[in-house]
């Protein structure tokens, strides 16, 4: 058994034992990464075998997916190589699947200059640190099909700069409106893209990654509904110089603190439920793991166990 599928049976079982792991990790990160060398994504194909997209097309059309979709896709271009299509291909063909009256949008995440590395997030101070986005030039760390659909003259780009969302369609523009509106708004909060999407019935759509590792969707309902978890515990303050061609703004915004993620979330367990409650549907096609989850279901799920679990997927939360 490989130390990435051991892993997932153990805290499987609890989900106190994925954060008491998590816990030890972020005492010793570099260490325990040198230790998980060699575990690799379940979902890289085999022996170079060619795989078809309109398998992957198919799974999705079977799934509701159609024209007029409004789709919310989270994609690894490595593992979608066996395809033979290139990263604009892919959109195209995506494009195709939604016809002209159907929206694809896509994470284009940034990285800063001046942010503190992944190990030294959890206790860095930034309360001093003004990062700029610019629009079109900061770093994307999310994915080389993401950068592609940016890059398309006709695509729409939230002014938002953690977590914004790019979307190519009729609902693009109207998708980033109203993203940095308002007083310290948030990544995920009512005027943003990702809120915009779940209003609009969006498809959540997973190619060659596995859910719920990139299901940002789930963070609407800590954003926009009521949260037991009071705002300034909850976030931290950021301050971003916002650039886009002659747009400029300073802005205040909110962030998640970043210890909330790291050491409360039950990310295993979560996606033991989703399973098993039906809400997230996904199938291994020449290796390449596709998901869907609707997001009205999500919502309806993440509604139904925090009547239990108030802050559901997060524990030990005080």
């Amino acid at each position: 058994m490989r130390i990435g599928k051991l892993y997932e049976w153990v805290v499987s079982l609890s989900p106190y034992i994925e954060l008491f792991i998590r816990r030890v990790y972020w005492q010793f990160p570099t260490l325990l990464k040198k230790i998980g060398q060699g575990s690799t994504s379940p979902y890289i194909p085999a022996n170079n075998l060619h795989v078809n997209f309109n398998d992957l097309l198919g799974f999705l059309k079977s799934e509701g997916i159609k024209n007029g979709s409004l789709l919310v896709v989270h994609s690894s271009m490595e593992p979608l190589r066996c395809t033979g299509l290139t990263s604009n291909q892919i959109i195209d063909e995506l494009i195709k699947l939604v016809g002209s009256g159907g929206t694809i949008a896509m994470p284009v995440i940034r990285r800063y200059k001046g942010e503190p590395s992944y190990k030294d997030i959890l206790n860095a101070n930034i309360d001093n640190l003004v990062c700029e986005y610019n629009v079109k030039k900061s770093l994307i760390i999310s994915g080389f099909i993401p950068y592609s659909l940016m890059c398309r003259q006709d695509s729409a780009v939230s002014l938002f700069p953690l977590n914004p969302l790019c979307a190519i369609g009729p609902l693009a523009n109207e998708m980033m409106k109203y993203n940095i509106d308002g007083e310290n708004p948030s990544p995920h909060g009512k005027n943003s893209s990702w809120r915009f999407c779940y209003d609009h019935n969006a498809i959540i759509v997973g190619l060659g990654v596995e859910f719920p590792h990139r299901l940002t969707m789930m963070h609407v309902f800590e954003e926009s509904e009521p949260w037991p978890i009071s705002a300034d515990k909850w976030f931290r303050k950021r301050i971003f110089k916002i650039v886009n061609d002659t747009f400029y703004q300073e802005k205040e915004i909110l962030e998640r603190r970043p210890k909330w993620g790291m050491l409360h979330y039950a990310e295993i367990t979560f996606r033991k439920d989703l399973l098993s409650s039906g809400v997230l549907h996904e199938k291994e096609i020449g290796g390449i793991n596709v998901s869907v989850i609707k997001s009205s279901e999500l919502c309806e799920f993440l509604k139904f166990k925090r009547l239990k679990h108030s802050t559901y997927p997060y524990y030990l939360c005080k």
